[in-house]
């Protein structure tokens, strides 16, 4: 009887100090929906991080583009503003400037590469600008500056509305 609660023993602690088979099969599930998990937020947020910084250059070239409406209107033809009548827009275009196309922004002595990183992320922005007088008689236009980009299969857009005093702008009076 000693000898039969001997190996019975041996038995019950040589089970318990080590995994079975469908454990360590159970564990490596888990740990592999974990990983799969992990590598998607990941990838998302490396494609949030890119639409962000997107957005935020469409911004800053709008408000480069609204500024420069309103520091040199000589600059843009605000010719189809007359045909308008108030509440109607009517296109703004650049004189000296190929349509809608956006210059990235000077680096300076930078290297040739970041120069054309730069360049490559900028060529996908375009731009248009509209300005309508919200009424007959009022003494300012309202200028809507629209910056568009390519992302993910679909097309993405930043606008930005600013007033400009009419008397800047010929043919708006």
């Amino acid at each position: 009887m000693g000898r039969t609660n001997q190996v019975s023993g041996r038995l019950r602690r040589l089970h318990t100090t080590g995994f079975t088979l469908l454990e360590v099969i159970v564990a490596l599930g888990v740990v592999s929906v974990a990983i799969s998990v992990i590598v998607a937020m990941f990838s998302g947020s490396l494609t949030l991080g890119a639409s962000s910084r997107s957005a935020n250059a469409a911004g800053v070239l709008a408000e480069e583009r609204l500024i420069d409406l309103q520091r040199n209107p000589a600059g843009y033809d605000w010719a189809g503003l007359a045909d308008c009548s108030p509440g109607e827009l009517a296109p703004i275009v650049a004189k000296d400037e190929e349509t809608g196309r956006i210059d990235p922004p000077r680096m300076g002595e930078a290297a040739g590469e970041a120069i054309e990183d730069t360049a490559a992320f900028f060529e996908r922005f375009t731009w248009r600008a509209y300005a309508k007088k919200p009424e007959a008689d009022a003494p300012y236009l309202q200028v809507i500056v629209i910056v568009g980009w390519p992302e993910q299969a679909r097309e993405r857009s930043f606008a930005l509305t600013g007033i400009m005093p009419c008397r800047l702008v010929e043919g708006a009076q």
